[in-house]
């Protein structure tokens, strides 16, 4: 049975010069193995998979990080160590990669509008002879 967390409230997205994103966030009590995420647009969440028992949920995306976790295939995570001690607080406790498992597009891809080519050959004659009539 997979245990879905929400995240902390302090988690950070971030990108290096190579256009990489990396997400740091509080360790989860188990280990990762085969890590993957989901970016759901729609809810503006990215649900990360540590393990097959352990999800994280990140929710509250801005629309500039969807956009950049669009075109990724692997996320870089980091999670630090929490605890009520602030001298330890900051520590790595997993850095890894979790690899793109899925992404629930916000709208859904439209096909074009399949025209006949004469159609579509008529359509554009008319324009641009309003454009030169526009003209004169």
């Amino acid at each position: 049975m997979s245990n879905t967390q929400i995240a902390k409230d302090a988690y950070d997205i971030m990108e290096n010069d190579k256009g990489e994103i990396m997400v740091m966030l509080y360790a989860g009590s188990t280990q990762p193995q085969k890590p993957t995420f989901t970016l759901k647009e729609v809810e503006k969440c990215l649900e990360l998979s540590r393990n097959p028992q352990d999800t994280v949920k990140i929710n509250g995306l801005v629309e500039e990080s969807i956009e950049k976790l669009k075109n990724i295939k692997n996320l870089y995570i980091c999670e630090m160590m929490y605890k009520d001690d602030s001298d330890t607080e900051g520590e790595i406790a997993y850095a890894y990669i979790a690899t793109l498992k899925k992404k629930e597009n916000a709208e859904p891809e439209q096909k074009k509008e399949s025209r006949p080519f004469k159609q579509q050959l008529k359509d554009r004659l008319q324009k641009d002879k309003q454009k030169l009539l526009n003209k004169q």
